[in-house]
């Protein structure tokens, strides 16, 4: 497996973990923005109950590089989430 891969599996286990069973966790989601109208991918969905939120779904996009994440990253990250309606 490789090294992203296992980083991706230990942030789904981390948040299965802080949601107790209360979300629903999936892996590699797609899912259809609502204004772009293309195919997203999504690294990790939890849906449900999301840190006291209920009917929450929560998106998380892996970063595991070797420099900083940038501002057009997390600008990209952001317009991934309003799309999807997470």
């Amino acid at each position: 497996m490789s090294e992203y891969r296992e980083y991706e599996n230990g942030v789904a286990d981390v948040l299965a973990f802080l949601t107790v069973g209360e979300a629903t966790i999936e892996r590699d989601v797609h899912m259809p923005g609502r204004n772009s109208g293309i195919d997203r991918q999504i690294d990790i969905v939890a849906r449900g109950r999301v840190f006291g939120i209920s009917d929450a779904t929560l998106v998380v996009d892996c970063k595991r590089w070797a420099s900083v994440v940038d501002v057009a990253d997390v600008g990209s990250f952001i317009d991934m989430v309003e799309d999807v309606g997470a």
